[in-house]
């Protein structure tokens, strides 16, 4: 049956402009570009903002202007964590550094330095952002190279799991609600193994470091031997990825990467798990393309964990929402407050496969869904700052 949404209000059609929303495609800018756009149509569509945590401790003139940017404009901040890196000073093999050979070592005789940093930069972000809405911790881009290839002292891939494990805890410790990212190494063309040897549970997401990734092949990368495909990972790990592009070798811009606003190369890569690309240096009209591709892929199925939107949005409640569910046969209504501020809504089903999304504006007071089957669904409303999911289903 093809269900049917009945909307009691006038509905106007627009976009919102809110946080990085599980199970819904979502587009991001890096802070070097959002800085000095502030007030663009960028900045206005995006969803989320990264920044590289390459400091000692929380620079409050960058960081934290970043963070307290986000929190006033309802974007998610989203922090490369390249923590162990910077604190080695060796440098990426890239770019004829020693971390290929030498992190390891320092990695093991140094992890109080390093937590030391974890500390420093998760307090502080709660201090300038609070607690009640997530991050995103994409955690140490080439974290894999410390448990293989030819480091002068040999980790293996139980102590990649026990550190990251307490890195995760420090984190967690005061940002319980933060979201947490395991990084892809395309190069390491036995993902399967790797993944497994953490508990998955703890990550929301895989990501992608590095920039030059492809939107119109399977393989994530096309340098020599980064044979990893996009879907062997979000397969592996049961993750969706959020994918970057838009600088390489060095974090040198190469500029914005059209071949990610091909609504194709997205629903294409979407199929393959891909849940948010990010571009470092987006062009003046990207905010235009968001919005179009948005409406675009609205009814997309993205790979999603259904019990995160749950815990994610109990999490984002500031206060309890009084929603009223009626159920009927083939039928359930939701009654909203008379007074909301509700801007959409999305109805999935357990799977978290999205059913139906639309607008809600002031005067919208109910919503009806007909010709539902029994099986329960999730219903989530999303305002500009928090968002209530309740679950329902049809009566017989």
């Amino acid at each position: 049956m093809i269900p049917k949404i009945i909307i009691m209000s006038i509905v106007l059609v627009f976009f919102t402009h809110a946080d990085f929303t599980i199970c819904k495609f979502n587009f991001g800018a890096d802070w070097d570009y959002i800085d000095n756009n502030r007030t663009t149509e960028t900045a206005k569509a995006i969803d989320y903002v990264t920044i590289w945590l390459n400091d000692p401790t929380f620079n409050t003139g960058w960081h934290g202007n970043m963070v307290r940017w986000c929190k006033n404009n309802a974007k998610t901040p989203v922090f490369y964590s390249y923590i162990i890196a910077k604190a080695s000073g060796l440098g990426d093999s890239d770019v004829g550094g020693k971390l290929s050979t030498e992190g390891a070592a320092f990695l093991k005789n140094n992890w109080n330095t390093i937590t030391n940093r974890y500390k420093d930069y998760a307090s502080k972000t709660a201090t300038y952002y609070g607690t009640d809405k997530p991050v995103i911790w994409l955690m140490e881009p080439d974290f894999y190279q410390y448990f293989s290839g030819n480091q002068s002292v040999k980790l293996s891939y139980s102590d990649a799991s026990r550190y990251m494990n307490e890195l995760i805890s420090i984190i967690k410790s005061s940002l319980p609600n933060a979201l947490i990212s395991l990084d892809i190494s395309p190069w390491n063309n036995d993902q399967a193994t790797y993944i497994r040897s953490f508990d998955m549970s703890k990550f929301t997401f895989m990501n992608t470091s590095g920039g030059r990734t492809e939107a119109n092949n399977s393989r994530i990368r096309m340098d020599n031997d980064n044979n990893v495909t996009w879907s062997q990972v979000s397969t592996a790990s049961g993750k969706g990825i959020i994918a970057d592009d838009g600088y390489g070798t060095g974090g040198g811009s190469t500029g914005h990467d059209y071949s990610w606003d091909d609504v194709n190369n997205l629903k294409n890569r979407i199929a393959d798990g891909v849940v948010a690309i990010t571009q470092k240096s987006p062009h003046a009209n990207w905010g235009t393309t968001i919005n179009s591709l948005k409406n675009s892929l609205s009814s997309q199925k993205i790979k999603c964990d259904v019990s995160r939107i749950i815990l994610q949005d109990i999490n984002l409640q500031s206060k309890k929402t009084s929603i009223t569910i009626v159920k009927s046969k083939g039928n359930f209504t939701a009654t909203l407050p008379a007074m909301h501020n509700f801007t959409s809504y999305s109805l999935y089903d357990l799977k978290g496969q999205l059913i139906s999304c639309g607008v809600v504006t002031p005067n919208t007071n109910k919503i009806t869904f007909s010709n539902m089957s029994t099986t329960v669904h999730l219903l989530r409303l999303q305002s500009n700052h928090a968002a209530t999911t309740v679950r329902l289903a049809a009566l017989n």
